[in-house]
């Protein structure tokens, strides 16, 4: 009988384990070795993390710089000891019209599924930014970027202000549900900053935004679920010793 306690205690705290160590990845920035930066220093095979520029207008991929911001106003939890990746740019719609600043982030050599999960991070977008003609600061989208490096569309796509909780100044949460398609084959993560040219957006003058919080999770069981788990294996393992008499 002791030997069958030991076992389903330990099958027990295996399913417990498995539910709350879920694949996951998280990069909180809480220093400046969180992540390099740079094109000499991109692999496309993490780690080290990378966050660089992407790709954009002219004047964007002219101007655009990627850094480590610490201190309580640059971190979302508004610790003095941790902080975030700062993205700059500048845009000219004048110059260049209609196009984006785009920056990522390489999390893995190999792409991981994370689909049913979910694509978490905080977002502050400064106040020395540009709002331009829409007062939105640009059109802000999210990709994922799958295994052959293609672009995979998530579901937020809105103005840059929105996503940053509908003001400069301050930090807000961004979740996005990935499905069972395309977006939840991850090993990198694209933020997308996008202007009309003149008649649009019109926007012509520098942008900031901080990131912080990148995360990505599994689907979590339900609590039901690992309930009626552990009562199933309570239950086999009553009738084998009922057997054993």
């Amino acid at each position: 009988m002791k030997q069958n306690q030991i076992i389903l205690a330990t099958i027990v705290a295996t399913v417990l384990a498995t539910a709350s160590a879920q694949a996951q990845y998280l990069n909180t920035f809480d220093n400046s070795g969180s992540f390099v930066t740079g094109p000499a220093n991109r692999t496309y095979n993490p780690p080290p993390v990378w966050i660089g520029f992407d790709y954009g207008t002219a004047t964007a991929a002219a101007s655009a710089s990627v850094a480590w911001a610490s201190g309580p106003t640059y971190d979302a939890g508004g610790s003095a000891l941790s902080g975030s990746a700062a993205l700059s740019w500048n845009y000219n719609s004048t110059a260049d019209g209609g196009g984006s600043a785009a920056f990522t982030m390489d999390l893995y050599g190999a792409a991981q599924n994370y689909a049913g999960g979910t694509l978490s991070f905080n977002i502050y977008l400064a106040p020395t930014s540009t709002p331009g003609a829409y007062n939105d600061y640009g059109y802000f989208q999210v990709f994922t970027r799958d295994g052959s490096y293609n672009d995979n569309a998530t579901s937020l796509g809105e103005g840059l202000l929105s996503a940053a909780g509908g003001a400069t100044g301050q930090w807000a949460l961004v979740s996005i549900p990935l499905g069972a398609g395309a977006d939840s084959s991850i090993r990198a993560i694209t933020f997308q900053d996008y202007t009309d040219g003149a008649g649009g957006r019109n926007i012509n003058g520098p942008e900031t935004i901080y990131i912080d919080n990148v995360r990505l999770t599994t689907a979590v069981p339900e609590p039901a679920t690992l309930a009626l788990t552990g009562l199933g294996l309570a239950g086999l393992l009553g009738l084998r010793r009922n057997r054993n008499r």
